[in-house]
């Protein structure tokens, strides 16, 4: 019974290192990118895209290369043919007979198609590489304003948090004075109206927070089950713009999913050139060899088999396909014009997205700059409202408008430091890369 009494002492000291939940784990925005970069599905799909476009490249490339086949066949009589000559049967044919055979075919000339097909091929190879380029763009993008969103909510949640800490510690001073008779139930009533007012808020930034890691995970590929936690310095440092003009230019030669449709546009050109190739003439350079054994047994003696080879050479030209070549052509024809509309129009959207953005950040940092001189102007305020209130030049309800007014000065003030921090964000998307 003693032994046993120490072994459950033993599982019971040991319950709480089974139990314990393991402390979340810290991430910062680079090692966030980083493992986006390498894990999210987006991505993924995309770089498979790559891969199947490089299967059709050796595709296109296959139809200029040389082709040989080999064949073969076994045919079984069961029951012989005959022949009548001068009104007497004669049966033909043999019980076993063997075919095998061999074939070789090169294409030297097709009017071009295969050419352009292989060069089209790498040109889509090359929009697949851009297509890559921008899913890994968007999801950077993506990823960087989750994590300042997390990091913004969790900077109202310690002010919200430090708010109600004032709050409730006045409402227990403003309590105690009421049930001395030195303060009003109008006082009393007041103060507990201001803390009821802050809670709902602190739930809700906390709840907005658990939304905002769950969408995190999504885009890092992470389990629903692990829990991360995102760690960094909520500042934003302003440094100058280069001109619009340079930027615009700079999303014109790197934004890629413009250089990504300007590479289907140059695909489409050779696909023009391969449905052409359809009014030219095809030669093909072919030869063969075949071999044929006749048995009544299983075995092929020497005079029961023979085989022969040759070569040609095959010449054809469409003279009339009813149209068909001429059809495609104009097919192939529209989608490139309708391919540099588009392109055309995307490039003008990306001036303008590239603009916008460019006003956005300048925003942004105005209001920064604004923000913060109001809210060191809201710090001092409250240290003195402190100040004033302690020596009974200022009654509770003033101190507590000055608490709060500080409180709205600071979400405004990081709220001004995550439109920076996202707009520099947007802009770095918009010109495709880092300023």
């Amino acid at each position: 019974m003693k032994r046993l009494f120490i072994t459950l002492i033993c599982l019971m000291l040991a319950v709480p290192a089974w139990t314990a939940h393991s402390s979340p784990t810290a991430i910062t925005l680079e090692e966030a990118l980083e493992r986006a970069a390498a894990a999210n599905r987006d991505i993924q799909t995309a770089r498979e895209r790559l891969a199947e476009l490089e299967g059709l490249k050796g595709e296109a490339r296959s139809q200029g290369l040389p082709q040989l086949t080999g064949t073969g066949s076994y045919q079984r009589m069961w029951r012989k043919a005959e022949i009548f000559i001068n009104n007497q049967p004669f049966t033909t044919g043999a019980n076993n007979t063997y075919n095998a055979g061999a074939g070789l075919s090169q294409l030297l000339w097709d009017g071009g198609r295969v050419f352009k097909a292989v060069k089209a091929a790498k040109t889509e190879q090359a929009k697949g590489i851009q297509d890559i380029r921008d899913a890994e763009m968007q999801i950077r993008l993506n990823v960087k304003q989750t994590f300042y969103q997390i990091l913004y909510v969790e900077k109202v949640i310690e002010v919200l948090k430090k708010q109600l800490s004032q709050l409730k510690g006045h409402l227990s001073s403003i309590r105690t004075r009421f049930e001395k008779g030195l303060d009003s139930d109008y006082t009393l009533m007041r103060q507990e109206v201001e803390v009821s007012n802050i809670e709902p808020q602190l739930i809700e930034a906390q709840k907005t927070r658990e939304l905002l890691l769950s969408g995190l995970k999504i885009l890092l590929a992470v389990s629903p089950d692990e829990e991360i936690a995102p760690k960094g310095n909520f500042t934003y440092g302003a440094r100058a713009l280069p001109s619009a003009e340079a930027l615009v230019e700079k999303a014109r030669s790197d934004r890629p999913d413009l250089l990504a449709q300007k590479y289907r546009e140059k695909s489409l050109v050779q696909v023009v050139g391969v449905e052409q190739a359809g009014y030219w003439p095809t030669l093909n350079a072919t030869a063969s060899w075949n071999w044929q054994g006749q048995s009544d047994n299983w075995g092929v003696g020497p005079t029961e088999r023979t085989d022969y080879a040759l070569t040609a050479l095959n010449f054809s030209w469409p003279i009339f396909d009813g149209l068909k070549t001429s059809s495609r052509v104009k097919q192939a024809k529209a989608k490139l014009v309708q391919q540099r509309f588009f392109t055309s129009q995307l490039e003008d959207s990306v001036v303008k997205e590239v603009k916008d953005a460019v006003i956005s950040l300048e925003k942004a940092q105005v209001s920064l700059k604004s923000q913060t001189g109001s809210y060191n102007t809201a710090r001092r305020a409250s240290a003195i409202a402190g100040e004033r209130f302690e020596t009974g030049l200022m009654s509770q309800l003033e101190l507590n408008d000055t608490i709060t007014a500080q409180a709205q000065a600071e979400q405004l003030y990081y709220g001004a430091i995550y439109d920076c921090l996202t707009a520099e964000a947007v802009l770095e998307k918009a010109i495709g890369g880092a300023m």
